[in-house]
Order: structure tokens, then sequence, then C-alpha cells
């Protein structure tokens, strides 16, 4: 007899699977010393050893696939146990009872499928085999990783940045063969749920995730694993081929272009390819230990980028412009900007590089077709540009089964990826721009070794390679002009394009190696697992500077020669005053004038000097650690699981060591701050133990109450605890410290007509450029010494710093869940599970210099400018200035912001009382941006501060007299003069939710999964991007950035699987009759069905009333008096109606939200919302819920034996069945004048076919 009793998990980084078992006689008592031989069904290898003293056996580090057991001791008949299903990360527990006989007698026994109840163990596992992989209606072959969504607790599931349980994004880990295959660069935002080298269809074996209960051998910088397996080759030889076409004509037209009668836009793609396994030589001794499995799929995506241009007509080319009358229609006039500008005494002589580039443009019509337009200077052309995408993938696993005790696996996955780059021109002989190329790929070795009969070892080492290496300079460096470079930029005046532009090489080099070695101790009831890992991240990106001169076209900043005073409603008369720029940048593209030269040196890392060209972003970083893990089988029923794992998270830092890493001490204290390059951001962080402890019961009733509910072995009740350290992405270190001061220096711009290190005439042209090109020692430069400790004095008003918390910890998540699993029928179980975790530590970036408009008396000043305000408007004066009206009084503050500071004389009105934004903003009580204005716009505080604040004295020797106040008023640290990006430790997130899950293994062709989760998210980083960038409310009281996730979605309701339609040869309504079953027979149907309810999204709409904070929860607004939250939720329920007669609106758009919630002009109707615009004060909080969404996809799936072990396979799968759009939740700034606004749903049905040939 046999009892499959579940599974242990075995949740590292691994991606094998064990064999545990116990030898029972007819009586139950065990029997020791039983001969156990395991058979890989695939390869036909053995695996041989003796049951213990209790009658216990172990077989560690298995790969996925189906296993055979051959159990023989004296007096009792040999036992067989046939399809033992192994899963990665799972130990399957068997169960054999001898009977008694002689051992030439066999008693054989199928096992069935893979166990449902999971006996020994607490993980929380979902694993997808590719029997199901293959069936199911996925939208493409690269789509494998969209499976990992059907596991439970996965939010949102229906597509997008997905997390599980309320995870941070950088705590989930997606392996290849136990490599890490995520983007350790971007480990948050949107790159949480990638692969950086996709995984085929064709190539895997299975889709494992777990999201619960981990040990410490899985607490490898992870709090969900997903892992994929690579198929393998057998003792025997198969192979297949498929083409899989896609293209717009099998698709459903979008609801917006059938509304706007426009027909499907035109998708081609083609996948195509093969996969090939079996021994490595057909003959000879090593037939049966060298196994192979090649799988290689290509892609041919036929692109056409739907392109645009506006070429000037040939009187514009001749200096005719042409203009409508203001005020008219139809009255039309010219005038010829050329002879305008000799008027006024100005060059017009054309210029030979622009006329080239005309020349180029007026080959456009051949080419390309004109579109309608009312530009009365310019021609539109359009034409279809072909930039055609071609990708491959190869995958290669390599097995070596050195001795019975010793195998040797390698694997290989790679992903090429090209596209040639488009044209700026659709003429012959412009060439291509922007090509782009990239070669990822993901390697693993692993060695497994049986040391003794219970001794197991198994080591793993691989590397992760990514990085897009654009040699865009393929095609040419940069524009030239005969010969000469010409570097200017992408478009010159009047909208005219540059026909090529710099194409700098681009090139990263990025590496995660992962090594780890597990040790596997099999000692009576105790399975103990030593080991260690160890990840390490070289993010290398390098990017080409060009040693030569920028420059820009049109108008020089202060023109000498005043070219605009040739352009004015005088001597054009008609022409609407906000089109004088058009005449203008019509005669600077004729006469090719420049307006200034630039040039960027960088520092070379060999030289630490501002003498190099290439600028680099080099990243490194550490994470390991070391774990014991014990399984203790304390009875036949009671397991319990229990480890500690140490981890050490190191310190990200530069590579080249050149990134300058400011001293947080000085920072804090307000002085000046010192940046010191090469410098160490935060120290190694050592203190991080993680215990877990798990158990799972399996008890055995048989009468009674408690017999019917638990059944015969039937139940499992099971629960754990744990502590995970994760780690975060290199851009945490790179896109924050990487922009600090010291990577490169500019040189001090030449702008013609003004004294420079060289002197450029006034009147200066791409011509001139030509004939005397400039070089580096043309320009002069802000520094010329590299330095290794920079005061941030000196680059006050230029450049803000970013720094790390120098005590920064490895974040960490508490899990926890406690379960009940119960067989209802045979191979199926249903499950009921409290899961719950809090992660800490979490890393955030926000914004250490808030502005301070409370602790200083701004915040009333700011009041008493808006009654000044008014009292002016009333009197017809628009300014807040105090003239002694009654009501009025002095503004203190603002009279040292605008008035005179030493030499400086005050400020001009316009930028001061009068300014008409300070006045917008005392308008809507902006009192936290204006005071940041002033905070930060040397032109104020060098008149609040002079003297005393001694970046003043740099930019403007005559502030030479101090001001009233301190030079900390504002800001906690004045000398950054912005934004002081800090990256801190203080995030956290909170999961609870009920998860109900109902497992049917394959059973008379049906397998399939039912889940639901019912849970709350709350979090007090409330975002999702690459570097948690997200300001605190205010950092006065950090409790108030409590709210729930972004991913708190309430329900989530999934149920997929396959079924095996009961009609054909070999099913329950047989059809011998090869037509009859060749049309009928060999069907199966796929579905994956997912219901989610909407996810949170806040309603916005006030302005920045308090502080220069980023996160929206600062936008605020007012329920009017009486309105409750309740009624603008049944408001925003509203059925969606037509919106007529309101301008900007297209029929494309709807209104979303009941009538009455809409004022007059578009926005919230200030009866039910009220935009917060009351200084000194937030507003509410107010969250409402998106619209429920569900998908629907269905798949079906014809198989024909052509020959005994040739089959062909026709499949499709209808992505959206229904074809139900999906409407979004409409606009919720309540200033908004669209807001209740939707704009078009998304969603269409796209059918993908695929034709596959087996043998």
């Amino acid at each position: 007899a046999l009892m499959l009793s579940g599974s242990l998990g075995l949740a590292q980084l691994r991606i094998v699977g064990a064999v545990s078992g116990i030898i029972e006689d007819p009586t139950g008592a065990v029997v020791p010393n039983a001969k156990v031989v395991l058979k890989d069904v695939k390869t036909g290898l053995t695996k041989e050893t003796t049951s213990s003293e209790r009658g216990t056996f172990f077989f560690p580090d298995l790969a996925s696939g189906v296993y055979e057991i051959t159990v023989t001791a004296p007096g009792f008949q040999t036992a067989v146990v046939s399809n033992i299903v192994v899963s990665t990360s799972q130990t399957t527990d068997v169960r054999v009872r001898l009977e008694i006989g002689q051992m030439t007698e066999t008693v054989e026994v199928v096992g069935g499928s893979s166990p449902v109840l999971e006996t020994t163990s607490q993980l929380v596992v979902s694993t997808i085999q590719k029997e199901t992989i293959t069936r199911l209606p996925l939208a493409n072959r690269s789509n494998v990783l969209a499976l990992a969504r059907l596991a439970p607790g996965a939010a949102p599931a229906t597509g997008g940045s997905t997390r599980y349980n309320n995870l941070a994004g950088g705590a989930l880990n997606v392996t290849v063969d136990g490599i890490n295959n995520a983007s350790n660069g971007f480990k948050s935002g949107g790159t949480v749920f990638y692969m950086t080298v996709p995984v085929r269809l064709g190539a895997v074996e299975e889709v494992t995730i777990e999201t619960g209960g981990l040990g410490a051998d899985s607490g490898a910088q992870s709090g969900t694993n997903i892992k994929f397996t690579t198929r393998r080759g057998g003792s025997e030889y198969h192979g297949s081929l498929f083409y899989e076409p896609q293209s717009e004509k099998f698709n459903a037209n979008t609801w917006a272009r059938n509304a706007q009668g426009l027909p499907r836009v035109r998708f081609r793609r083609h996948d195509y390819g093969g996969n090939f396994g079996g021994p490595l030589l057909p003959f000879g001794p090593f037939k049966k230990k060298m196994f192979v499995f090649v799988n290689f799929e290509r892609r041919l995506q036929p692109m056409r980028v739907a392109s645009t241009v506006t070429v000037p007509t040939p009187e514009a080319q001749r200096g005719i412009y042409t203009y409508i009358v203001s005020g008219t229609t139809d009255q039309v006039r010219t005038v010829n900007v050329l002879e305008l500008a000799a008027a006024k005494g100005l060059p017009t002589r054309l210029d030979r590089v622009t006329q080239a580039i005309l020349a180029l443009h007026n080959e456009v019509p051949k080419y390309a077709t004109p579109i309608p337009d009312n530009d009365l200077n310019r021609d539109t052309y359009a034409w279809d540009e072909e930039n055609n995408l071609y990708q491959y993938f190869p995958t290669v696993r390599f097995d070596y089964h050195i001795t019975p005790g010793q195998q040797f696996t390698f694997t290989w996955n790679y992903y090429h990826s090209w596209q040639p780059g488009q044209r700026r021109l659709p003429v012959p002989g412009v060439n291509r721009v922007n090509p782009f190329r990239l070669g990822y790929f993901i390697w693993s070795m692993a060695l497994q070794s049986t040391i003794s009969p219970r001794t197991f070892n198994e080591f793993r080492y691989g590397v992760q390679h990514s990085g897009d290496t654009n040699t865009r300079a393929e095609y040419g460096l940069y524009y030239q002009f005969e010969g000469k470079p010409l570097r200017i930029g992408t478009t010159l005046p009047f909208n005219v394009v540059v026909p090529f532009i710099d194409q700098q090489n681009v090139t990263g080099r990025h590496y995660i190696t992962t090594i780890y070695d597990t040790l596997t101790l099999h000692r009576g009831e105790h399975t103990l697992t030593l080991g260690g890992s160890f990840r390490k991240t070289v993010w290398n990106d390098t990017a080409e500077v060009f040693p030569l001169p920028t420059y820009t076209t049109g108008t020089p900043s202060g023109d000498p020669l005043q070219a605009a005073t040739a352009f004015t409603t005088t001597t054009i008369p008609g022409l609407n005053p906000t089109q004088l720029g058009e005449p203008l940048a019509l005669y600077n593209l004729l006469v090719g004038r420049v307006a200034a030269a630039n040039f960027t040196r960088v520092v070379n890392p060999k030289t630490f000097q501002y003498d190099g060209f290439i600028n680099y972003t080099w990243t490194n970083s550490l994470m390991g650690g070391v774990y014991a893990q014990d399984r203790w089988r304390v009875t036949r029923s009671l397991t319990l699981n229990y480890g500690l794992r140490w981890e050490i998270q190191g310190p990200m830092k530069d590579g080249q060591g050149i990134t300058a890493v400011p001293d947080m001490a000085s920072v804090l204290r307000g002085d000046a701050p010192l940046l010191y390059v090469g410098r160490v951001p935060y120290k190694t962080d050592w203190r991080n133990l993680a215990p877990n402890f798990g158990f799972a019961w399996n008890p055995s009733r048989t009468s009674g109450l408690w017999g019917k509910f638990l059944g015969d072995a039937k139940t499992v009740i099971r629960a754990s605890y744990g502590i995970i350290y994760y780690d975060e992405g290199t851009q945490f270190f790179a896109a924050n410290l990487g922009p600090n001061v010291g990577k490169f220096v500019n040189a001090i711009p030449l702008i013609p007509g003004q004294p420079g290190q060289t002197n450029l005439p006034a009147f200066y042209t791409l011509s001139d450029i030509v004939a005397n090109p400039l070089t580096v020692h043309s320009f002069a430069f802000t520094t010329t010494e590299y330095k290794k400790v920079i005061n941030q004095a000196d680059q006050t008003f230029a450049r803000t710093i970013n720094g790390f918390d120098p005590t920064l910890r490895a974040p960490y998540t508490i899990n926890w869940n406690f379960g009940v699993q119960r067989e209802l029928w045979k191979d199926s179980v249903l499950e009921i599970r409290y899961v719950g975790n809090t992660s800490k530590l979490s890393w955030r970036t926000s914004n250490l210099n808030e502005v301070d408009i409370f602790g200083n008396g701004f915040l009333e000043e700011f009041k008493n400018a808006q009654r000044n305000l008014a009292i002016n408007q009333a009197a017809g004066v628009n300014s807040f200035q105090y003239r002694g009206l009654p009501g009025q009084v002095p503004l203190p503050i603002f009279d040292a912001a605008f008035g005179a500071r030493g030499g400086v004389p005050p400020i001009a009105p316009g930028s001061g009382y009068q300014n008409p934004t300070f006045i917008t903003q005392l308008q809507t009580g902006a009192a936290g941006a204006l005071a940041t204005t002033l905070a930060t716009n040397p032109n104020y505080v060098c008149r609040m501060f002079g003297s005393a604040f001694s970046p003043c004295l740099r930019i403007d020797p005559r502030y030479n007299a101090p001001g009233p106040y301190p030079i900390n008023f504002f800001l906690p640290n004045p000398y950054v003069a912005g934004r002081l990006g800090y990256v801190d430790d203080t995030g956290w997130h909170s999961y609870n939710g009920l998860q109900v899950q109902l497992r049917q293994r394959l059973r008379r062709g049906l397998t399939w999964t039912t889940n639901y989760t019912w849970s709350k998210s709350l979090t007090n980083l409330a975002v999702d991007n690459q570097n948690q960038s997200l300001d605190f409310l205010t950092v006065r009281n950090v409790r108030l950035n409590k709210r729930v996730s972004p991913f708190d979605l309430r329900h989530v309701l999934q149920s997929f699987g396959t079924y095996d339609l009961p009609i054909g040869r070999g099913r329950w309504v047989s059809i011998n009759n090869r037509i009859l079953n060749a049309v009928i027979g060999g069907w199966t149907l796929g579905s994956i069905f997912v219901f989610q309810t909407g996810a949170p999204i806040q309603l916005t709409g006030g302005f920045q009333t308090v502080n220069n904070t980023n996160n929206p929860a600062a936008n605020g607004v007012w329920l009017a008096p009486g309105v409750t939250r309740k009624q603008i939720e049944r408001m925003f329920k509203a059925p969606l109606q037509r919106l007529t007669g309101r301008a900007g609106i297209t029929d494309l758009q709807r209104l979303a939200v009941d009538r009455r919630l809409i004022g007059p002009d578009g926005r919230a109707n200030p009866q039910y919302l009220i935009p917060n615009s009351t200084p000194g004060e937030f507003g509410q909080l107010i969250f409402l819920r998106d619209r429920n969404t569900f998908q629907w996809d269905v798949s079906l799936t014809k198989e024909f034996q052509l020959a005994e072990r040739t089959r062909l396979e026709l499949f499709a799968s209808f992505n959206n069945v229904l074809n139900h759009p999906r409407w979004g939740f409409p606009n919720a700034n309540v200033f908004s004048t669209t807001f209740g606004v939707v704009g078009a749903p998304t969603g269409n049905r796209t059918i993908n076919l695929r034709a596959t040939l087996s043998f």
C-alpha cells in the first residue's frame, strides 16, 4: 500500500526537490534496513539508500520530474511505487506499506499525481507544471511570468507592477535555475515583476511561487520567490517545432478606434523555433550519463513607425512669411523676413549649412504623403518608417551524472534583441539614428554530491548579465557638414529637423553573481540543512561624452543686435502678438544664427582630472548570509521546522570611486556640507538575525465528530512565523548620489556678442563654425581643478545634493500564517489560511530640506499679505505691498526679500509685490510654494541674508551687508538651497489577509485551481518607483503618512486550469474511428479568470499650502459642510455619460460621476468638494475606489496523433475573450476643468495561434 502525504518546503534559492518516506509492515510497525532504490523515469538513472532504524529514508537534491521507488526487505514482497512527482522547493512524502511474502513477488502501486496535502511543511507555495503552462491562455511566448500572478496574494492580479501580500518591491526575487534573474538595479518600481532574461514557453519545466512560510534557507534577499526551472533531456530523444503568428487581423478593434471609425492598428509578430532533448551521445558509455536539452526561439516583428516631419514651404525658404490677420479668418498677408532684417541693418546672407539641410527636406515630398493642416508656412508629411524588431532566445541545459553520487548541471539562457533604428527624414542617403541592441544572458552550474547515504551537498554558481549595449555610433557619431562635426541638437529654428543627431555610444555591463552551498544531513528524524549564499551586484554603465562643443541655434541671450526689434506688430501689421516669435525663428533659420556654444568635460577615474570623455556610473553591492535549518519529524503526524539565518548587507559604492558623498553630520547641523569623493555612504550592516519557526500537524481521527471533520489523515493544520531580510536596487545609489557635484564640469557658455574665453561676433552662424570650429581651448570652465573634498557652499544655487543615512539598515519583513488544509476528494484540497506580514526599515528617498512656515512667523505674514492683496485689489491695485490703507499691515519678511541689500538695489516690482505668480499663490493659499521660492531663489535669499550667507558674496560681491534674518530661516540647511534627497529606512508596510484556495490535481482530465483573497494593506510609503521617492507629508509629524497601500485590493478572485474533454481515443467516450477521432477527439479547454476590486484613488486639487513636499497627500481637499465620503463614493459610481458642448472634450471621453458633482466651469461643484486653499493646513485625505475589473482568457487545444511518437498540436488563446473594455478612473483633481471625466477604455480581444509538431 502507498500513501503520498504532502511536501516539505525546500524553499531556498535552490531549484531541487526531494523525496522522503517511511516504510511500514502490515501492522504499521516500521521496517528498518530496507533497500530503497529511486529511479528517475526521464533518464533511467537510479539512487540507492537504506531505511533508518525508524524506517525512514530521504533523497534530496532531485530535479523536477517523475520518479519511481522500489523497496525490498527480507520477508516482504517487493513494493514498486510509481508516478511520484517531485517539484521545485518541495519534498514529496511517501509512506510505503510492505506485504508479507517473497522478495521475488512484486506489488506495483501507482502513486498518482503529486500530493495535494502538505503534511510536513508550512511553506505557502504554488507550482504550475509545463503540461498546464503550455495549454493555459498566455498572450504570447514571453508572457510566462504572468502565470506567477495567479498565486494568492498577488496585487494587482491583472497586470502592472505586481506585489505579493503587500511586500516591498525589493523583497521579490525572480530566479532561473536558482540564479537571480531580477533587475538588481531597479528592484523597486516598474521592474519589480520582471525577468532580465525572458524565459520562453518551450524552455520551461515549471514555475514555482513561494509567498510565505519561508525558512532560513529561503530568506536569501527575498520575501517572495518566483522560480523558473529549465527543462532537461532524458534517456530518449524528443523534440518539437512550432510556429506562432500574431496579427491585428485576428484581434478585435479597440473601443476608441471603433468610435473614431478607424481600422485596427497594424500589428504583426512571428515566433518560431523548436527544442530537442536526449542523450548527448547516441551510443557509448556516456549515453546514460550525459543528457542535453536545447531550445531555440526566434521572433520577427515587422514594425512601421508612423512618422511626420514639417518642411518649410518654398516661399518660407525664400524668406516670405505668411500669416492671417488677427481677428479675421481669411485675410492673408505676407512679409519678407530678410527684407525686414535688412531694414534694421541685420545680415541677410543665407547660411550654407541651413541650405543644405533644407535641400534634404525638399526631397521629402517624393517619399512621403502630405497631410492637410492649417500651417501657411510649413507643409506636413507622413510616412511609415521601418524599424523591425529581431530577437532570438537560445536555451541549453546539460546534465552529467559523473558517478551515481555526483551530478553536474549547466544551464544557459540568452536574450538578443536588435532594432536598426529610424531615419529622421524619408530620404535616400539619410542614415538611421538610435539603433538598439542588447544581449542578456544568465547561466548557472551546479554540483550535487552524495557524500554518504545520509549526507548530501549542493553547490551552485551562476551569473546574470544585462546592460543595453547601445552602439548608436555605427551609422556615425554626429551630424557633419563637409566632414566637419556640427553638434546642433535635434531641431533648428522654425521646427526644422536636423537630419542626423548625436549618437554617443552607451554601454551597460551589469553582472549579478550568485553563489550558494547547502549541506543536507539526514539524521534520524532530523533533516538538517547548513549553508550560505552570496550575491554580488556589479552595475556598470558608461556613456560617451564627445570632446566637441554643442551649439544652440536661435537668438542669443541679451542679443546686442536686437534682432527681435525687426519683427514687431509695427513691421508686421495685423500679426497676433503671440506669433511674433515665428518670423524671428524663420530669419534665424535662413541665416543659420547661433545662440550659444557649450562644452562638457568629465572626470577621468585614472587621473582624477577633468580630462575624460566617458561618463562612468558604476555601482557595486554585496549581500549574503549563512543559515541552519532543521526539519524535525516529532511524530508521524507532527513536523517542526525551525532555523536561523544571519544576513549581512554590505554598502553600495562607486566602482570607480568618483561619486561624492556628503557628510550628513554637517548637513544636519545646518553647516555648509562637505562632500567626500569615494566615501562609502553607509556602513556594513551585521545585525541581521532572522529566526523562523513553523509546524505542520496531520492528525488522524476515524470516529466521532472530530473524525468526520478531520478525516483519516485528510486534514493538515499548519502555521509559521519568520523574519526575512532583503536588499534594494543599486539605482538607490546611482540615481541619488550619482548627480552630486564632481563628476563633470561645464564650460562657461560662449554667447555671441558677449565677452568670454573666446569672443564670438554678435552675428555668429553655422557656416562660421564650419570655417573655424571651436575646441576645448576656446572655453573657460567653472573649475579646472578636480577636488576630492567639495564644499557645497561653492555650489549653492547651482547644484543641490543627495545623501544617505550613514546608519542605514537592511530592510526586513516579519511574516506569519496559520492555515487548515482539508482533502475533499481524491487529488483535491481546500485550504483556508490567514496570512500577515509587516515590513520594516524599508528604504525611501525623501526631501530632508523641508521649507518651514510655522516656526519663523512666515505663515502669519502670508495671511497678512493675503489681506493686503484683497484691500489693494479693492482699490484697483494688483499688489500685496503695504500701502497704509485701513486694515493693512507691514510685511517685514517680504520687505527684506524684495528690498535693497548692500550694493544691490530693490527687486523690480514685477518680481516682487506685483509678481503674478506670488499673487496667484496668495489667492490659492499656497504658502509653502511661495516660501519655497523665497528660500531657494538667490534674488530673494541674498536680499534676506546678505553677507551673512557666504554663497551670496560668491555670486555677487555687492551683497556686502548682512540681512536681518538667520540663514536657516526657511530651510534646515540653506546651503543646499533646494531639495535634499535623503535615503533612510523609515518605510513600513503591513498586510492582513484571508486566503482561500481550492486545488484540483489532474484527475479525469481536469486540473484546476481557484483562490480568493480578502485583505487589507497599509503603508507609510504609498509609492511605486525605482527609488521609492516620496517625501513625508511633513517631517514634523511622520505619523501623518499612514494610509492604504496603492496595492490594497480588498477582494481578488482567480480561477484557472485546463480540462481535457472526455471525448476521443483513450478518454471516457472512446472513439476508435481514426477520422472521427481526428475531428472530435483530443480537445482541451483552458481558462484564466481574474476578478479584482478597485485600487484606492486619492481626490486631489489642493495647493502647496504647507511646504514643498512632493507627497500627493499634501494636495488634499475638503468635503463641503454636511457632505460625507459615502455620498461622494456613490456619486462616483454613476453611469457613464456623453459630454456634448464642452470645450476641449472629445467624443472618446465620458463623464463618470454624477452631474451634480460638476460645477459650471467643469471643476468640482463647491457644494460637494472644495480644493484646499487654507494656508498652513493640508486638507482632508479622501480615498475612493477604482472600478472593479475582471479579465477572462480562454484557450483551445486540439491534438492530432500523426504516428506513434509524432503528434500535431493546434492551439488558440482568446485573451479578453468577451472583448470587455476597461474604463479607468476619472480625473480625480477637483480643481481641474475635466474633473470626473474619463478617457477612452483599454482592452480588446486578442487571439494568439500556435502550431506545434512534437516527436
